[in-house]
This record gives C-alpha cells, structure tokens and sequence, in this order.
C-alpha cells in the first residue's frame, strides 16, 4: 500500500490534469536539492510542496532561482496530529516570510486556526479522491468469521487499539471468530506501545486471529480490503482517510470517527466507546444504505473541491 500522503497528493494532480484541463505533473524527489531540477524540466507557475519536508531556508534559494514561482506548502495534518510533529509549528509559521511561499490545509477547521494565528491569508485547498476509482462489489462474507480491517499507520490518534477491544467485544456477542487486519510496518510517534498492546491482548484470545500486513501497494490493498467486512477508522484526528473512501467505493461498511467529516453522520461513532464502536458496526451491518450515503458524501466533497482547486488556479497565467 503506497502512503496515505502519496495517493492524495497523486490523486489531486490527476484532477488538476484531467478535470480541470490544467497541466500538472506529480513528482517524487529525494529530497530538498531535487526540486531546482524538477521545476526547470517543467516550469510551473504554481508548485505544490506535500507535507512538511522542506527546510524553510530552502525557499529563500528557490524564489532567487525561480522569481515568478508561487510555491503553496500543503499540511495534510489537523492540530492534533501537528503537535506530535517537532518542528511543524516553526516551519509552518516561518513558510510564510519567505517571498511568494504561502501555506495550505486540507483541512477547513485546521486553515482556519492557521489563518486566525497568523492573521494571513491561508488557504484551503481539500482533498480529491476519484469516485470511480474502484467501485466494486467487495466478496462474499465467510459464515463464521468477521474480518475487520483498520488499516493504516500505529500511532496513538489513530486510536487502533479501542478498536480492537470493540471488534473482539463484538465477534464475541455474534459467536464469530475475529480476524482483525492492521498494518505494522509503519510505526510513528509513540506507536510501538499500541501495537504491542494489541499483540499481547489476541495472544489472551486465542478464538481471535490479529492477521497484520507489511506496508503492500495499492492494488494488493485494494484486493485485501475487498474480503473486509468492515473497515474501522475511529480515530481522534484526521482531515479526510484515504482508506476510508477507499472501503466505501469498494462496498465495505464503515465505522469512523466525526472527524471523516464527509461521511454521513450514521456511520460516526464516539471514538472513546467501544460500545458505541460496536453500535456502529451493527448498524453498519444492517442499514445498507448507509454505503450510498458515503458514496454520496464523498461525491459531494469532490465536487467542491473541484470547484475551490479552480477557483485557486485559474486565476493563474
């Protein structure tokens, strides 16, 4: 499975491209000495820095390089997951006194704290996610066996292991034997406790199975996330959950947080329960049109983003 990061930064320039008919191009450097060289191949007018990777400095070298470029830093991350980030507050603040470098969120609530703490124009620039990327019918459910997948990164706002406990509190109230899927080759900030929790906790449950994943591309994902029953994505923080929108184009019911805030509110749940986990994965079970209505919200998020990326870039010669 390719990062989270990489997907949403490859899926926005294929909008820029295709459904905007503005030229983009993604590129992947190695690090802060490649970008001169990418922007002479290409010469945009406009380049657009994903994540926090770039030392500030950098720009005062690229603008004497490149003048008339506009250079826009991308943070991916609301506040609470800014604040396990050492140097994001320093960077993301001094961005900014650089000539012609400006900021951006992908997420409404964390532009609008940035642009009331500095009193400047941030922008707000949301995800894209193709909405007919897969859309296919996931397989058939296994009689006795509840797969639940919660996929992605170990970390502590990502809230995996109170997910666990709902998943095996859940296939123990429905007499099934559990097999919840994660991933563990991605162990960020303070997530190797979490993990080790997990393990020992199924080790205490041995009616339950942990089946865990090396880090695999997006199509061996895709095929794995098709035999979910359900996809758990209750964390305390996000700004919108690729994995997420890939479960609900793919058939497999939701549970998450508010924070997915396009999902339809159905499917939220308190992400401190786990009853309240498992009350959403019972209604998640039996109210299928709980799929359309994601499907539907994720549309409905496209279409404005559609809209604020070309209201951004157009402007641009």
């Amino acid at each position: 499975m390719s990062s989270g990061l990489y997907n949403s930064a490859r899926f926005s320039s294929d909008m820029v491209n295709d459904v905007l008919d503005i030229p983009s191009k993604l590129v992947v450097v190695t690090d802060n000495n490649d970008i001169d060289r990418e922007v002479r191949k290409f010469k945009p007018d406009v380049v657009f820095i994903e994540a926090l990777w770039v030392v500030p400095e950098k720009f005062e070298v690229l603008h004497r390089l490149h003048p008339n470029v506009q250079w826009i830093v991308r943070n991916h991350s609301a506040l609470p997951f800014v604040s396990l980030e050492g140097i994001a507050m320093d960077w993301l603040l001094r961005y900014p006194q650089f000539p012609n470098v400006r900021v951006s969120c992908n997420d409404r609530r964390t532009n609008q704290e940035f642009a009331a703490l500095t009193n400047s124009d941030v922008i707000y620039l949301p995800n894209y996610y193709p909405s007919n990327f897969h859309s296919r019918k996931r397989h058939k459910k296994h009689k006795n066996r509840l797969n639940v997948g919660c996929f992605g990164a170990i970390r502590p706002l990502k809230n995996q292991l109170l997910q666990a406990v709902a998943a095996i509190r859940y296939a123990d109230e429905k007499n099934k034997k559990l097999h919840f899927h994660i991933n563990n080759a991605r162990i960020e900030c303070g997530g190797s406790p979490i993990l080790k929790n997990i393990q020992e906790m199924f080790e205490q449950f041995p009616q339950h199975k942990l089946v865990v994943y090396p880090w695999v591309t997006r199509e061996e994902f895709i095929h794995v996330l098709r035999h979910m029953d359900v996809s758990l994505q209750v964390a305390f923080s996000e700004t919108f959950n690729v994995v997420t929108a890939d479960a609900v184009m793919n058939d497999v019911p939701v549970v998450v947080s508010k924070e997915i805030s396009w999902t339809t509110w159905q499917s939220q749940v308190d992400p401190t329960s786990s009853e309240s986990v498992m009350a959403g994965m019972e209604l998640a079970f039996n109210r299928s049109n709980l799929r359309q209505a994601n499907v539907e919200g994720l549309a409905n998020y496209d279409a404005e983003s559609v809209s604020i990326w070309g209201e951004f870039l157009r402007p641009v010669p």
